[in-house]
């Protein structure tokens, strides 16, 4: 009876052995959200601190840079938020619109 219970168990132990052997690609994917955050953390602190420094100089609209860093703020909020909840969905769309805010603030200088 022994033996009849493990023909039945080996098929499912060789379903399993993907997750096992997987194992380097959980840490790839984790290291890999984490570049996510820190790339967001890093283009929103270079974004803001430029971005203050432009304005206070008078080459970009004051009023559109505070809107346009608060969007951004606000989204690494969200995006930092996610992360330690590990919320993947809205860890990925908040780290986009991260992107998106630094990408007009930088188009402002044009």
């Amino acid at each position: 009876m022994k033996h009849l219970a493990l023909a039945f168990l080996l098929p499912l132990c060789a379903c399993q052995t993907g997750a096992i052997n997987s194992a380097g690609s959980v840490a790839a994917t984790t290291v890999l959200d984490e570049q996510i955050g820190i790339g967001a953390e890093a283009a929103y602190t270079t974004a803001a601190t430029l971005g203050t420094a432009l304005a206070k100089a008078g080459i970009i609209d004051v009023a559109k840079f505070k809107a346009l860093d608060n969007q951004a703020y606000s989204a690494l909020l969200v995006t930092r938020s996610a992360y330690l909840a590990g919320n993947a969905s809205d860890y990925l769309a908040a780290s986009v619109k991260v992107y998106a805010a630094v990408a007009q603030i930088k188009a402002l200088v044009k």
